[in-house]
C-alpha cells in the first residue's frame, strides 16, 4: 500500500494547478480516443475503460460481517442527502455539482436506492474532496464500508484517482490526522463495489475523531462509497435482537392482551410500544385491550443509551363471543379474585365432595375487580385441590375447578416446568417469571399438553437463580384461571425500618434467621418459618425486649446457608396533597443507580382501614410522584409506607410521616411540611420539666401552602422570639403533633484537614453545606455550585465529617442540619469558623457528597 504524505493546503492548490497545466500541454500524447478538455458525456476508452459507472453494478463478496450489537456508527445514504445529518464536507472543487461527493441514486447492486459518490471533472480541475462523518469517542473500532471505483483510471493504468479513508483529529490537515489507506486496493474490478476493512486499534489517538474519506484526482473517473460501519468492543453495546410475543396468541375485542418484549444490549434497556390503535404504551412488558376487531401492526421499540431496535408483529383481533368478565383463584393465599361489571354483587360458594362447606360474596368496584376469601366460624378456610367455586352475578357465571399445578424453576437451564391435574386438557397457560422484589415480571406463553405437562423456555431472556419466582396460571375452556406460584430457594429480603420488621420471601416451611448490628456489635437477633407461600415476617429481639432498628444498622439474613446483608439507609421527605390525593417526595441516603430504580408508595387510608398501592419510578436524583386520585380519596390522618428497590434485589420501606418539623437556632424560624392548605399551630416553652414542656413563651400559626410547607417566627407583641437550644416547641397540624426538644446543634472546624467536628442529638444525620461570605461554593469561592456531606452522630453526639469537597478557611460559614430523620424532624444553625481552629484526630465516617445546583 502506498505511502501517503498529506501536505498544507496551500501547497496542493499550487501543485494542482502546476499538474494541472502539466496535463493540458500533454492532451496531445493521450490515446486517440481520450476526452478532450471541457467534452461532456461518457467516453470510454480501449477496452470499454469508461470514466462513469455503466448501469449494471457487480458486487464482489463480503470479507466482513459488523457486530450489530458493537456498532456505533451506521450509515447507508438512505436518508436521501450527503452529506447526511451529523456528517459534513470539504469541498475544493465546485465546478460542477457532481465534481465533490453528492448523491447517487438508482442502478446500485447494493440493498437501497442511494450511496455516495464524486465524479471526475472533465476540466481537469484538480480534486479534493472530503466527507466527514460525526465526532466519535472510542477506544478502538473496526471501519467497514463499501466502495466502486475504475481500475484503469484510479489504480492499474493511469493512477489519477483514489478514494482513501483516513482518522481525523479537529481540522482536516493536522499533524497528528492518521492515513488508514486505499479503497483502490480492494476494487477486483472496474464498477464492481467491494467491501474495505480497517482495525483501528492502533491508528486512534485518544480523544474525539472523524472518519474522514477522500477523493483525490486529477483526470480521474467516478467513485461511489455505500454502507459505512463502525462497530467497538466498548461497554456500550446498542440495542439489538428485539422481538416480542403476546397472551392470548387469538385476543378478541375488550380481552387484555399481554405483550412481553426482549432485546439484547446494554443495560438498562427501555421498551416502548405502538399498539397499532393509535396508543402506545411502555415497559418490557405491558398490556393492552382492543375495542374493535381487525388487523393490528405492533411495533416495540428497545432503547439504550447508545442504540434502538425495532420489533413489529402483525396482530389479528377477533370479535369477542364470550363474556369478558372471569374469575381466578390465586392458590397460595386461597383468594378468588376476578372482574365483573362494575358496582355488581358477586357471590361464591366453596364445594368439597359435592358438599358446600362455605360461601362469601363481593361488591366489584367501579373498574370492575373483586376480591373476596371463604371464612366460617373457626375464620379463614382454605382452597384445597379439587374443590369448587360456584361463581354467580355480575355476569361472572360458572363454576371453577382448583387443579393442582406442582413443579418447579430449573435454574441451570432456565425454564419453568411442571404438570397441572384435574383441568380439562390441553389448555393454555402462561409463565411468569422475576424477582419477588421486582414489579414487571417475564412472560411466556405456555402449552398445557393432553398430559397437564408444560415447560416455559425464559433462556436468552435471563440468566435465572435461586432467587427468581415463577407464577403459573391454567386457564379452563370458560376464560377463568387458576393460579400457583412457585417459590425460589434462595432469600429474597425486604426490611422496614420505621416498623421494625423485617420480611421477604424464601422456600416455603424453611427457618430464616437474622441478626442486627450497630457499630458497636450486635443489637438483636430473631427467626421465622417460611409458611407454605414461602412468606415470613419477623421482629428482632434482645433479651425478650423488641430492637429498634436505626439508620445505619446492619441485618444479616441467613437460610440453608445463603446469607445477605442489608444496611438501613432509607429515610425520605415526603409531601402529602389531600386536595388532589398525590403523593410527591424525595429518597435520601440511599446511593441509587444512574438509571433510577422501582419503587413502590403505600397509603394507609384511615377512613377504609386499608392500603391502597401504586408502582412508581424513581430517579437517580431520589425523587418520586405517585397520583392515588382514581383509587381513595386522602385525609390528613393517613399515612404512607415508601417501598425502594436496590440493586442487589433487596428492598427497604420507610413510613412517611404527614407532619415533618424544622428549627432554625440561627434565624429563629420554624418550618416543615404537613397537609396542604391546612393551618400549623405552634407553642414554643422555656423548657421541659419532669419530661412535659413549662412556661411558655409564645405561640404561632402558619398556613401550609400547596407545596406542603409552612414557615414561621415566634412573636411576643410583634417582637421575634430567640429559639435557644433548651427550649421545646410542640406543632400541632390536623390530626398530627410534634414536640421538638430544640437541643444543641454546633461546629467546630479543622482548617488543615478540611474536617469539621459536629455536635448534635445521638442518632441524628448530620448535614453540612458550606458557605463564604453568603455564597455556596465548593471548592474555590463565589461558585455557583456547592458540595455537601453528612454523617451520622454517635452516640456520644459527634460527628466528624472530612476531608470536605471544599477548601475550608476562616471566616467561612456552615450551614449545619441535624435530621432525626425517623421522628421528621430537622435542627439548624448556622455557624461561623471563628480565627482560631482546632485540629480533629481524625476518624472518616461514610459520607455522601452530591454537586447540585443551589
Amino acid at each position: 500500500m502506498p505511502t501517503r504524505i498529506y501536505l498544507p493546503q496551500k501547497i496542493i492548490c499550487w501543485l494542482g494547478l502546476l499538474l494541472a497545466i502539466l496535463a493540458l500541454s500533454s492532451v496531445e500524447s493521450a490515446p486517440p480516443t481520450a476526452l478532450a478538455a471541457g467534452s461532456a458525456g461518457q467516453v470510454l476508452q480501449p477496452g470499454g475503460t469508461a470514466k462513469q459507472a455503466p448501469g449494471a453494478i457487480g458486487v464482489d463478496r463480503q470479507i466482513h460481517t459488523p457486530r450489530p450489537a458493537g456498532i456505533v456508527l451506521e450509515e447507508d445514504f438512505e436518508g436521501g442527502a450527503v452529506p447526511p445529518a451529523g456528517w459534513t464536507q470539504l469541498i475544493t472543487n465546485a465546478s460542477f455539482p457532481t465534481t465533490t461527493w453528492n448523491l447517487r441514486s438508482g442502478s446500485a447492486s447494493l440493498p437501497g436506492e442511494y450511496s455516495a459518490q464524486v465524479q471526475y471533472d472533465p476540466s481537469l480541475v484538480p480534486q479534493d474532496e472530503w466527507l466527514l462523518s460525526p465526532e466519535l469517542n472510542i477506544e478502538d473500532g473496526t471501519l467497514s464500508f463499501w466502495s466502486f471505483g475504475s481500475v484503469y483510471w484510479c489504480r492499474d493504468t493511469y493512477d489519477n484517482c483514489h478514494l482513501e479513508a483516513w482518522v481525523v483529529v479537529d481540522e482536516v490537515g493536522g499533524a497528528d490526522d492518521v492515513y488508514l489507506g486505499l479503497a483502490d486496493e480492494d476494487w477486483p474490478t472496474s464498477w464492481t463495489w467491494a467491501q474495505s476493512v480497517f482495525d483501528l486499534g492502533s491508528a486512534l489517538p485518544g480523544g474525539p475523531v472523524r472518519l474522514g474519506f477522500r477523493y483525490v484526482g486529477l483526470d480521474g473517473a467516478q467513485v461511489a462509497l455505500d454502507d459505512i460501519s463502525l462497530e467497538t468492543s466498548g461497554d456500550c453495546d446498542p440495542a439489538y435482537g428485539a422481538d416480542f410475543f403476546w397472551v392470548p396468541i387469538s385476543p378478541t375485542t375488550g380481552q387484555w392482551v399481554t405483550f412481553s418484549g426482549h432485546a439484547s444490549g446494554t443495560q438498562p434497556l427501555d421498551y416502548n410500544w405502538t399498539w397499532g390503535d393509535g396508543h402506545t404504551g411502555s415497559g418490557a412488558t405491558a398490556a393492552h385491550m382492543y375495542a374493535e376487531a381487525g388487523d393490528y401492526s405492533v411495533q416495540m421499540t428497545a432503547t439504550n443509551a447508545c442504540g434502538a431496535s425495532l420489533a413489529s408483529h402483525m396482530l389479528t383481533v377477533a370479535t369477542s363471543t364470550v363474556s369478558p368478565y372471569y374469575a381466578f383463584v390465586n392458590q397460595p393465599w386461597d383468594w378468588v379474585e376476578g372482574l365483573a361489571a362494575a358496582e355488581s354483587t358477586v357471590q361464591a360458594t366453596l364445594r368439597r365432595s359435592d358438599s358446600p362447606i362455605a360461601s362469601a360474596n363481593a361488591t366489584s368496584d367501579a373498574e370492575g375487580f373483586f376480591a373476596l376469601e371463604f371464612r366460617d366460624a373457626n375464620g379463614h378456610v382454605d382452597i384445597q385441590v379439587g374443590d369448587e367455586i360456584v361463581l354467580s352475578g355480575g355476569e361472572v357465571d360458572g363454576t371453577i375447578v382448583v387443579v393442582d399445578t406442582y413443579g418447579g424453576i430449573d435454574v441451570a437451564e432456565d425454564t419453568v416446568v411442571g404438570q397441572v391435574s384435574g383441568g380439562e386438557f390441553p389448555a393454555q397457560g402462561t409463565a411468569w417469571l422475576g424477582y419477588a422484589t421486582a414489579r414487571n415480571f417475564m412472560v411466556e406463553p405456555v402449552a398445557i399438553d393432553e398430559n397437564g405437562f408444560f415447560l416455559a423456555d425464559f433462556g436468552g431472556q435471563v440468566d435465572v437463580d435461586d432467587d427468581h419466582v415463577a407464577k403459573v396460571v391454567y386457564q379452563d375452556p370458560q376464560g377463568n384461571e387458576v393460579v400457583q406460584v412457585f417459590y425460589p430457594g434462595g432469600l429474597d429480603v425486604r426490611t422496614l425500618i420505621s416498623e421494625d420488621r423485617i420480611e421477604g420471601v424464601a422456600a416455603p416451611s424453611t427457618t430464616v434467621r437474622a441478626l442486627v448490628a450497630d457499630a458497636d456489635g450486635p443489637k438483636g437477633t430473631g427467626d421465622a418459618v417460611t409458611d407454605e407461600t414461602g412468606f415470613y415476617s419477623m421482629q428482632l429481639y434482645d433479651r425478650g425486649y423488641p430492637v429498634d432498628l436505626r439508620l445505619g444498622d446492619r441485618i444479616t439474613v441467613t437460610k440453608a446457608g445463603r446469607t445477605r446483608q442489608v444496611e438501613l439507609g432509607l429515610y425520605h421527605v415526603t409531601h402529602i396533597q389531600t386536595w388532589n390525593s398525590r403523593i410527591d417526595g424525595t429518597v435520601l441516603g440511599l446511593a441509587l443507580p444512574a438509571e433510577g430504580t422501582e419503587g413502590r408508595v403505600d397509603v394507609w387510608s384511615a377512613v377504609e382501614k386499608r392500603w391502597y398501592t401504586q408502582y412508581v419510578g424513581i430517579a437517580a436524583d431520589g425523587s418520586y410522584g405517585a397520583d392515588f386520585a382514581d383509587l381513595l380519596e386522602m385525609t390528613s390522618a393517613d399515612v404512607i409506607r415508601l417501598w425502594v428497590t436496590l440493586p442487589d434485589g433487596t428492598q427497604q420501606a420507610a413510613l412517611g410521616w404527614p407532619l415533618h418539623v424544622g428549627v432554625s437556632t440561627s434565624d429563629n424560624t420554624v418550618w416543615g411540611f404537613s397537609t396542604v392548605s391546612s393551618t400549623a399551630q405552634i407553642t414554643l416553652y422555656r423548657g421541659l420539666e419532669d419530661g412535659a414542656p413549662v412556661d411558655v413563651i409564645g405561640t404561632a400559626s402558619a398556613t401550609v401552602d400547596k407545596r406542603g410547607y409552612f414557615s414561621t417566627t415566634i412573636l411576643v407583641e410583634g417582637t421575634p422570639q430567640d429559639i435557644m437550644p433548651s427550649n421545646v416547641l410542640m406543632v400541632q397540624a390536623g390530626e398530627h403533633a410534634r414536640t421538638v426538644f430544640v437541643g444543641l446543634v454546633d461546629l467546630v472546624a479543622d482548617v488543615d484537614n478540611d474536617a469539621v467536628l459536629v455536635l448534635g442529638p445521638a442518632g441524628s444525620v448530620a448535614h453540612v453545606e458550606g458557605r463564604r461570605h453568603g455564597v455556596l461554593r465548593e471548592d474555590a469561592p463565589y461558585q455557583e455550585s456547592y458540595g455537601w456531606a453528612q454523617g451520622t452522630v454517635g452516640p456520644n453526639g459527634k460527628a466528624v465529617l472530612g476531608p470536605l469537597p471544599f477548601d475550608v478557611q476562616v471566616d467561612d460559614w456552615f450551614d449545619v442540619t441535624c435530621y432525626l430523620v425517623e421522628e421528621g424532624i430537622a435542627i439548624h444553625r448556622l455557624i461561623a469558623v471563628p480565627e482560631e481552629t482546632i485540629s480533629i484526630m481524625m476518624v472518616y465516617l461514610p459520607l455522601t457528597f452530591k454537586h447540585a445546583q443551589p
